[in-house]
């Protein structure tokens, strides 16, 4: 969702309004917000996020880790869902310093009570490192939700 639609008063019943002409559910659409909404300089984009979340629409904010992204201003957009950019996952593994660095900004989500989603993930080890780490969700060649193989069952069985 773009930036310049979100800087319109009206935005939330215009999206609203849509959604009941042809029946969907709020709660079944996630806009996806790209880093350039945190270059906003006024609050009416994050109040308007905030408006449609209460009504049960649901958001992504992609991008995060990237260099040049403001984590800071993530404070003011209460999202559902942060994606974190596929350069991180890329660093997993190469040493406790990356991987700690890493553990941080998954926490940093956390504290702001948003889902992580782990972007261009490639393998199983990518994966065991980021739920050891409480990420659950994956983007990429193991896209997905995380499931403990204990509690995977065979066909067969």
């Amino acid at each position: 969702m773009p930036a310049r639609f979100l800087r319109q008063t009206e935005a939330p019943r215009v999206v609203a309004d849509y959604c009941d002409k042809f029946g969907v559910k709020y709660e079944r659409v996630c806009f996806e917000l790209s880093p350039d909404v945190l270059d906003e300089a006024d609050s009416t984009v994050a109040d308007n996020v905030a408006l449609m979340r209460r009504q049960g629409f649901h958001f992504l904010l992609t991008g995060f880790g990237t260099e040049g992204f403001k984590m800071l201003k993530t404070a003011e957009f209460k999202v559902d869902n942060i994606m974190l950019d596929g350069s991180v996952a890329q660093v997993l593994g190469k040493s406790d310093r990356y991987d700690t660095c890493v553990n941080s900004l998954l926490n940093f989500v956390f504290d702001l009570n948003a889902e992580v989603i782990a972007d261009g993930i490639t393998d199983d080890k990518q994966v065991k490192q980021l739920s050891g780490m409480q990420c659950l969700y994956y983007s990429g060649e193991n896209a997905g939700k995380y499931i403990a193989e204990r509690y995977v069952r065979n066909r067969n069985e």
